[in-house]
C-alpha cells in the first residue's frame, strides 16, 4: 500500500503542520496514539492524503473569497463614509457576483438603493437574499426584515 509512513516525531510535526484541521477522525487518533508511544507508526494511504489535499484547496479557496469579501465590504463602508454611493455600491455588488454567502453587502445595498430610489434594483437584491439566506422551516430575523422590506418596495412600485 502507497503512502506516507509516520515513524518520528518530526514527522509527525510536519504532517500535522500541513493538514492540521483536515485530518480524518480516524487519522488523527492514530497520530495521538503515536504521540503518547501506543503506536510505534502510523501509515497514511495516498487516497487519504489526496483527500487531504483535495480539503485544503477547498479552504483556501473560501478563504480568499471572505479575504475579498471583508476586503470588499471595508472599502464600501468607507465610500460610505467619505458619501460616494455609487462607489460603495460597486463594492458592494462585487461581492454579491463573488458569491460569498455574506449578508452585509445585501443589506448595504438594500439601503443604498433605497436611498438613491432605484427601487427596481432593490427588490432585485432583496429577492436575490431572501433566496439565498432563507431556508424552508426556518424563522430567521433578516428573511422575515427582507420580506417585509420587499412589500414596502412593491408599495413604492405601484404608487
Amino acid at each position: 500500500m502507497q503512502g506516507l509512513l509516520i515513524t518520528t516525531p518530526q514527522q509527525k510535526d510536519a504532517l500535522l503542520s500541513n493538514y492540521l484541521g483536515v485530518i480524518s477522525d480516524h487519522y488523527f487518533e492514530q497520530i495521538q496514539e503515536f504521540t503518547l508511544g501506543l503506536r510505534q507508526e502510523v501509515l497514511i494511504p495516498l487516497e487519504e492524503l489526496q483527500e487531504w489535499e483535495k480539503k485544503l484547496s477547498e479552504r483556501k479557496i473560501f478563504d480568499d473569497l471572505l479575504y475579498s469579501t471583508a476586503l470588499l465590504n471595508n472599502k464600501g463602508i468607507a465610500y460610505e463614509k467619505a458619501n460616494k454611493i455609487d462607489e460603495a455600491i460597486s463594492c458592494y455588488e462585487q461581492n454579491v457576483s463573488l458569491g460569498y454567502p455574506a449578508r452585509h453587502s445585501y443589506q448595504r445595498l438594500m439601503v443604498l438603493y433605497r436611498k438613491v430610489k432605484n427601487y427596481h434594483v432593490e427588490l432585485v437584491v432583496i429577492e436575490k437574499a431572501i433566496t439565498l439566506f432563507g431556508k424552508p422551516g426556518i424563522i430567521d430575523r433578516d428573511v422575515v426584515n427582507w420580506i417585509k422590506r420587499r412589500e414596502k418596495v412593491l408599495k413604492f412600485l405601484t404608487r
